[in-house]
């Protein structure tokens, strides 16, 4: 059974960040973490979801850059996998950066998928911090206003910064 307790982090996040609103959290079964949700005021196509899970203590004996890369590369699979599973179809990665700020390290990748017809984008933001992964992922449909968006990447990035400096209630 879930425990359904909200986490401290919610109450130390802005309720609104860069035009986008704490819609609501869920949390995953076992070691799983949970997941924040927010929504883009006004445009409901537009959905932020960061996940938050425990590393492993035998994952944290390897340096971070190896961690972030890697957990990277399973939240790229899993992407995969949904499509394999039928859920998503023609999934492309479009670009991908790698960021060290100061040592921290984030993986980043856009890709475009069909869903239900839809044509989305989606945004991942990869990193681990303290001993969590953080995955953050928005979704939005596919157009060419969307593809050039600017206010993507400081959105993700004041709200990564944000959770990393309270991760010890994440």
């Amino acid at each position: 059974m879930v425990q359904n307790t909200e986490p401290k982090l919610v109450n130390l996040l802005p309720e609104k960040i860069h035009g986008y609103e704490y819609f609501d959290y869920k949390k995953f079964e076992g070691d799983f973490g949970y997941r924040l949700r927010f929504i883009k005021e006004h445009d409901d196509s537009h959905i932020a979801d960061i996940f938050i899970w425990p590393v492993s203590t035998e994952t944290l004996k390897y340096p971070h850059r190896e961690i972030v890369l890697s957990v990277a590369e399973g939240a790229l699979n899993d992407i995969y996998n949904v499509q394999d599973a039928g859920v998503y179809s023609n999934v492309k990665v479009l670009d991908g950066k790698e960021y060290n700020n100061n040592g921290q390290i984030m993986a980043m990748y856009k890709l475009t998928m069909l869903r239900k017809n839809l044509n989305s984008i989606s945004y991942l933001y990869v990193t681990e911090f303290g001993g969590k992964y953080l995955k953050l992922r928005i979704s939005l449909p596919d157009n060419e206003v969307n593809r050039e968006r600017e206010d993507i990447e400081p959105f993700m990035l004041d709200l990564l910064n944000r959770i990393i400096n309270d991760i010890e209630s994440a």
